[in-house]
């Protein structure tokens, strides 16, 4: 006598749904998968504009700007000589320069990184960062000094106009706009609603690679 299998556990638990009943189950169930990924795309999204408007995008135009100032102006204006020290118009063009001009944006800089809430991934970036402060207050300090001191005591007379140990960090701007280019370049990703479902970005890994190439450039342009 021949016996009738079983019906599968599969086709149990089915029995009950037909194809009416299945696809709208089915097609809920994806639009609540696709939901919940758009909205980390979404939310990953976010913080990478973030980063670009608050903290990369000004921070690199900001250091990019102060740099070529001081290309164009400081290093002609500096006084590197016991002449340049008694020439008052060359002595007053650099201290105002350094007052008016370097300070003011260096300020800028350090309140765009205090205001912008955002957190530094890159160690790299950190550490540029860091010197900058550094050269800022070296500066500062040096400003502070010139109603008390003479001519000969200026600090920014020291070795090659500006203490090396405060030195500017001469990859700090490139670093910084090749970091905002990389943040770019992934919110572009994450705006697709489709890739950026499945693109899940870390800043940490590409930072040595993109300081090996900023200081590549600054070699290059002599900075």
């Amino acid at each position: 006598m021949s016996r009738t299998p079983a019906p599968s556990v599969w086709r149990r638990l089915t029995r009950g749904f037909t194809p009416a009943i299945l696809i709208p189950v089915v097609l809920a169930f994806l639009s609540f998968v696709y939901t919940a990924l758009d909205y980390s795309r979404k939310e990953r999204l976010g913080s990478v504009r973030a980063e670009v408007a608050n903290l990369y995008g000004p921070l690199a135009a900001l250091t990019d700007t102060s740099e070529q100032l001081w290309r164009a102006v400081g290093r002609n204006s500096r006084p590197k000589t016991e002449e340049d020290l008694n020439d008052d118009k060359k002595l007053t063009t650099w201290r105002n320069f350094l007052s008016k001009v370097v300070l003011p944006f260096s300020d800028k800089i350090q309140d765009t990184l205090l205001n912008g809430g955002q957190i530094i991934h890159c160690e790299e970036v950190a550490k540029e960062l860091h010197q900058f402060f550094s050269f800022a207050a070296f500066i500062k300090l040096a400003t502070v000094t010139w109603e008390s001191e003479g001519k000969d005591k200026d600090r920014t007379m020291i070795g090659n106009g500006i203490d090396h140990d405060h030195a500017y960090p001469r990859t700090l701007s490139t670093l910084l706009a090749a970091n905002r280019d990389e943040l770019k370049a992934r919110e572009r990703k994450l705006d697709n609603p489709i890739i950026g479902l499945f693109y899940f970005p870390n800043l940490d890994p590409p930072c040595s690679d993109l300081n090996s190439a900023a200081a590549k450039v600054a070699t290059r342009e002599g900075r």
